[in-house]
């Protein structure tokens, strides 16, 4: 509340009476109340040696094997939690797969080769569409950690490498088993 002319909106009092008390009134109040005196004892006393090396003047320090167990630790836990994405996009692989697998498998009709090369690049457009908007979800889910990473990284508590290994540690081996899937 910055004047009297505000201080209606924010009162909650319904049965008492509001009263705008200015700055300097309130500053001397509180100077006058004791425990405001104590507080000011205590911050005169000199703080030992000990009290001033637990003060850090710089940036935190990890050690970069925590940074990593720390960084592994969240990124598996954000892949439990978007747990359903990836299993939904595994069984939309699988599923694709199998219809593919389906339509190749018929038995030898007369068929000319053009219908067999039109059903292969069918397929094979298929499934790079598949695959490549399955990427768009995981990108989509990247960016959303990002504002994360830059308020880490502005403070000097998360560099770029323990952004980057974890995802490529849990991620990689997720992207090979739906390729599996898929050439499989």
């Amino acid at each position: 509340v910055t004047s009297g002319m505000h201080l209606p909106q924010y009162w909650t009092g319904k049965n008492q009476r509001y009263k705008h008390v200015i700055c300097r009134e309130f500053a001397k109040s509180f100077k006058s109340y004791n425990m405001d005196q104590f507080h000011y004892a205590e911050l005169q006393k000199s703080a030992c040696k000990g009290e001033l090396m637990a003060l850090q003047s710089g940036p935190p320090v990890v050690r970069k094997r925590d940074k990593l167990k720390i960084s592994l630790s969240r990124e598996l836990l954000l892949l439990k939690r978007n747990s359903a994405a990836y299993i939904f996009k595994s069984v939309q692989i699988l599923l694709l797969a199998a219809i593919v697998t389906a339509t190749f498998s018929r038995g030898k009709e007369e068929m000319s080769i053009e219908d067999d090369l039109t059903r292969l690049l069918g397929a094979i457009y298929a499934g790079v569409v598949v695959l490549m908007f399955n990427g768009v979800v995981e990108l989509t889910m990247m960016i959303m950690r990002l504002p994360v990473f830059y308020k880490q990284r502005d403070l000097q508590s998360y560099p770029g490498w323990a952004f980057l290994l974890p995802a490529a540690f849990l991620h990689i081996p997720i992207t090979l088993f739906e390729s599996t899937m898929w050439v499989l």
